[in-house]
């Protein structure tokens, strides 16, 4: 079995290729996102996202660790750390290709964007190889960011 850090690489070094047979992907909407499954390997799943313009999506966990891959637009992060202080790092077009250290499981995070949005890559790095593969915004714990995220979590999470 490969390293998380290895399936990410192999990801990087593909120019961010995007596997086109993953069973049961879609186009997944929130009030403040949209996203699809672009790999799918062994423990390891990277999610395109699409963050709107000029919108807050508040402070959530998910079961999985974490990481992204900052692609371009206007996004301010912040994230918890162990000693459960937030840190928040601002991302420009300055910052593409930018690759974040790998947050633990349960530890949060939320995202500001500004006028432009923004585009990333999450990554999600799940104990074992997951079986079904949804998005970040479908396991999800925290505050919803709207009445769509909530439909949609009704509809799809297991």
């Amino acid at each position: 079995m490969s390293t998380p850090e290895q399936i990410v690489d192999r990801f990087r070094q593909s120019n961010y290729s995007h596997q086109h047979d993953i069973p049961g992907n879609r186009i997944f909407y929130t009030d403040s996102t949209s996203s699809t499954i672009v790999w799918a390997e062994e423990n390891v799943v990277i999610e395109y996202y699409l963050l709107f313009p000029n919108v807050d999506v508040p402070l959530h966990s998910h079961p999985f660790a974490n990481q992204m891959i900052f692609l371009s637009g206007d996004l301010t992060a912040s994230r918890e750390l162990p000693d459960k202080r937030i840190v928040t790092k601002k991302f420009t077009d300055a910052d593409t290709h930018y690759l974040g250290t790998i947050m633990p499981a349960g530890l949060c995070h939320g995202f500001v964007t500004g006028d432009r949005g923004c585009a990333l890559y999450n990554i999600q790095i799940w104990d074992k190889p997951r079986e079904t593969v949804l998005s970040a915004a479908i396991e999800y714990l925290g505050t919803s960011m709207g009445p769509i995220h909530e439909k949609a979590m009704a509809k799809l999470k297991p």
